[in-house]
C-alpha cells in the first residue's frame, strides 16, 4: 500500500475502518474502505489530519440508505486507492450518496 501524497479536499483515499484481527502485525488484520477527504487540519501536537467521510455498510440500513461516517485520520493512515474508483463511486450512488 502506498501512502497518499498531496492530500487535498475532495480527494478519494483508502482508510482503515475495522480491525478484525488485533493479534496480527501491521495492516494485515484490517479492513479498508474508500472515502472522500472533507477537511484538512492539524492536531495539538502538530500532526496533519484529515476528516474523511465514508460509507459504513456494516451499520444499520434505514429506508434503504446506509449511514455515512466521518472520522479523523492522520496523513500516515491515508493510502492511495488500490481498488477501482469507478466501482466505489457506483457503490456510493447505489446507497443514495453522491461522491
Amino acid at each position: 500500500m502506498k501512502l497518499a501524497k498531496n492530500i487535498k479536499v475532495g480527494l478519494i483515499v483508502e482508510v482503515p475502518y475495522y480491525c478484525f484481527a488485533p493479534m496480527r502485525s501491521g495492516w494485515n488484520g484490517w479492513l479498508f474502505t474508500l472515502g472522500e477527504v472533507i477537511k484538512i487540519g492539524k492536531t495539538s501536537q502538530g500532526n496533519d489530519t484529515t476528516l474523511v467521510r465514508y460509507i459504513n455498510t456494516h451499520k444499520k440500513v434505514e429506508n434503504g440508505i446506509c449511514a455515512t461516517c466521518e472520522q479523523y485520520f492522520l496523513f500516515s493512515r491515508c493510502f492511495d486507492p488500490s481498488s477501482p474508483i469507478e466501482f466505489c463511486k457506483n457503490s456510493y450512488e447505489r446507497y443514495n450518496h453522491s461522491l
